[in-house]
């Protein structure tokens, strides 16, 4: 049983990068690279005490956010089978941390690795219940924005942990670049589904004025990210500006891709290699002409596309 569990859940790793794209993937590892070592310097000095509140606080959020607990209760045969399953699973989570540690032979720290894992297994179930598909009301954000508003609404905890990252460019630069991805890439998936013609007004500055108010927003809640990172990071202040600007690429990009390829039959566009290929060209060093280059195209595109569609 453990097995074929570690099997499904590899393969929906494989799946969630085929649909993020390799690409990007790729880009987000070298993004974060002085992050990573950073992190590998501070968990060579890392005390066993604070690495296991701090995987305690990783796990617990991971299982405070897990959907799929009615489906390993119902493959388990038994209730101690089904916390094994959990604890197999949190394991599995800490394996990167274990190997560091055994590599550096940090004997001390494999203690918090094996245990807790199993205190977050052994959780009350009623804590761990995830409730069905509900959503925070953000009464703040316009409605002229409905997509991002949406979006945001129901993915509240990703956006705040995504907010948390940009905080921490506090202490790197690398974790602002990983905030402009992130947000980025969140802010283009949001722009995903197409809305009823019925709310598509047919006029000239149509796509102008939807840039504008998207736009305005994401400053509005991304801008007291930026300063901070501008801040902190100031002899770097060039690198700053030009990933936050990939922000309003991403929007930019994910508004005209939207309506240059809109079709009342499909309610949802499937990704490509190329969308995926030009998403990700500004955060590659000396391509974001590219990039702009695409999407003046897309304005023309989804301009003209726009007629036909309303019509």
């Amino acid at each position: 049983m453990f097995k074929n569990l570690i099997l499904l859940r590899f393969n929906q790793l494989v799946r969630l990068i085929r649909h993020t794209g390799v690409s990007i993937v790729l880009v987000l590892l070298l993004a974060t690279v002085g992050f990573i070592l950073n992190t590998l310097q501070f968990l060579s000095t890392i005390t066993p005490s604070l690495f296991f509140i701090g995987a305690l606080i990783l796990l617990f959020l991971i299982h405070m956010k897990r959907n799929d607990l009615h489906f390993l209760q119902s493959i388990a045969k038994t209730h101690f089978t089904y916390r094994l399953c959990l604890f197999v699973e949190y394991l599995l989570v800490l394996i990167p941390f274990a190997l560091f540690f055994l590599l550096f032979k940090k004997w001390e720290l494999m203690i918090p690795v094996m245990v807790a894992p199993v205190i977050v297994a052994l959780l009350p179930s009623i804590i761990l219940v995830k409730k069905s598909d509900t959503k925070f009301v953000l009464p703040f954000l316009p409605a002229a924005c409905f997509e991002l508003k949406t979006h945001m609404e129901k993915n509240i905890v990703g956006y705040g942990l995504i907010g948390l990252i940009g905080l921490g460019s506090i202490f790197h630069i690398s974790l602002f670049i990983l905030f402009s991805l992130l947000l980025g890439a969140n802010i283009f998936s949001a722009f995903q589904k197409l809305e009823p013609k019925e709310l598509i007004v047919a006029t000239n500055s149509f796509l102008a004025e939807k840039i504008k108010q998207n736009v305005r927003l994401v400053l509005l809640i991304s801008f007291p990210i930026f300063s901070i990172a501008l801040l902190f990071q100031a002899p770097l202040f060039y690198v700053v500006i030009y990933f936050y600007l990939t922000i309003f690429l991403a929007i930019t990009f994910g508004i005209l891709y939207k309506y240059a390829f809109a079709n009342p039959i499909y309610p949802f566009y499937q990704s490509s290699m190329a969308q995926s290929l030009f998403f990700i060209l500004p955060y590659l060093p000396g391509l974001i002409i590219a990039n702009i280059g695409y999407q003046i195209y897309l304005w023309y595109k989804a301009s003209k596309n726009l007629k036909q569609y309303y019509a």
